[in-house]
């Protein structure tokens, strides 16, 4: 987890998501999709630290919260070309399928760019990731 120095402390932010009344098929999904991505590299781009812990129809989600700033694709036009080689043309068979700019985080500290929505990764081909790229992108 990314630590902020405030004055004479530090600070550590984490968000916490609570899925709740979920099928079985469901929380499967989800915790499929956090286990292959804490194990993914998608080079320059980074996907927040998570864990999960399921009880029962219940899953909890800690998940590291990343203060910053949400991409403007109008502002930080450099961006557009990383998340296209990093994502779109990915090979790894989980990759991101919402390229909405609201999924992306700047961070205010390293100036690092993450993707942020857990939801938008899911097992794609190259094709399909290209079309919802160019939604946004073009």
């Amino acid at each position: 987890m990314t630590k902020y120095q405030h004055d004479s402390h530090t600070i550590q932010f984490e968000l916490i998501k609570t899925i709740e009344d979920a099928n079985n098929d469901t929380l499967g999904k989800i915790i499929n999709i956090i286990d292959s991505v804490s194990i993914l590299s998608y080079d320059r781009i980074k996907i927040p630290n998570m864990k999960y812990e399921r009880k029962e129809d219940q899953l909890v989600v800690n998940c590291e919260y990343i203060k910053g700033t949400i991409l403007d694709p109008k502002v930080h036009t450099h961006f557009r070309s990383i998340i296209f080689e990093d994502f779109v043309l990915s090979e790894n068979k989980y990759s991101v399928t919402d390229y909405h700019p609201r999924n992306f985080i700047i961070q205010d500290k390293t100036f690092d760019l993450y993707y942020v929505d857990i939801y938008g990764i899911q097992k794609s081909d190259i094709g399909m990731r290209k079309i919802s790229f160019n939604r946004y992108f073009l």
